[in-house]
């Protein structure tokens, strides 16, 4: 994941209406519109997974966490479908996208 994702710039970060119980269960912090503003154009700098996680390193001083609970997260060039599920969705500069659907049994 850090071959295709060091550089990429976040144009626009989105947490979906679905996010609504996991933020009140505390497994999406902070607020959404908190997350969407922490996370816009920032770089990413570096990726990389230990144990049930995966670190995303932003630049300028930020990191993204994914992971803990049984995830879904999809790396998608331009022009892919979006997945029918997900919960968060970062949109690049190159027109690429990531997308993380959380959950307990990912269907």
């Amino acid at each position: 994941m850090d071959n295709e994702l060091k550089g990429k710039i976040i144009e626009r970060a989105h947490l979906t209406d679905e996010c609504a119980s996991l933020i009140k269960m505390g497994f999406v912090y902070p607020s959404p519109r908190e997350l969407e503003a922490s996370l816009t154009k920032k770089t990413v700098d570096s990726v990389w997974a230990k144990g049930k996680w995966i670190y995303l390193k932003l630049k300028p001083e930020n990191y993204l966490l994914l992971g803990e609970l049984t995830s879904r997260i999809l790396y998608h060039r331009s022009g892919d479908p979006l997945p029918k599920k997900y919960h968060l969705k970062l949109d690049f500069a190159d027109n690429t996208f990531l997308t993380v659907q959380i959950s307990f049994l990912v269907s």
